[in-house]
């Protein structure tokens, strides 16, 4: 393995493939992205682009038919270059839903944190990681 390897952020090549091509679909990024992370599916880019523009960070463009009758209009985005740079692109389903940052390791103990304290786990996450907790509002979430 090279010195220089390092995971590949799904939300972060999203961001530069928008920003090279000007608009895509989730799934000519999804094509653009196998074979440069193992085990990205289509249905994964699409998670992430519904993050993303929940988030604000992308926005709807246009629609297009598409080649096979059967299948939903391709829909377009395009990055809100305001934000470019906001720092969720790196983790934008935590940003969405800070309780995913614990994984499932630690969610059942969390989720009996949260309870003692009679809190939302989503909040507990907000409450460990004030990081987190800028981004969202930097974002108005």
């Amino acid at each position: 393995m090279a010195k220089n390897w390092r995971p590949i952020s799904v939300g972060l090549f999203i961001r530069d493939y928008l920003l090279e091509r000007g608009e895509a679909c989730p799934y000519e990024v999804f094509k653009a992205l196998q074979g440069k992370k193992r085990g990205a599916s289509y249905s994964s880019v699409r998670k992430f682009f519904h993050a993303l523009e929940r988030l604000g960070l992308i926005e709807f463009v246009r629609s297009e038919p598409s080649k096979r009758p059967k299948l939903a209009a391709r829909r377009y985005y395009k990055l809100v270059s305001e934000l470019k740079d906001h720092p969720a692109w790196g983790h934008p389903q935590v940003v969405l839903w800070p309780s995913s940052r614990f994984g499932g390791a630690r969610y059942a103990e969390k989720r009996e944190e949260a309870r003692r304290l009679r809190i939302s786990l989503d909040n507990l996450a907000l409450k460990e990681d004030p990081q987190l907790r800028r981004e969202r509002k930097s974002l108005k979430i």
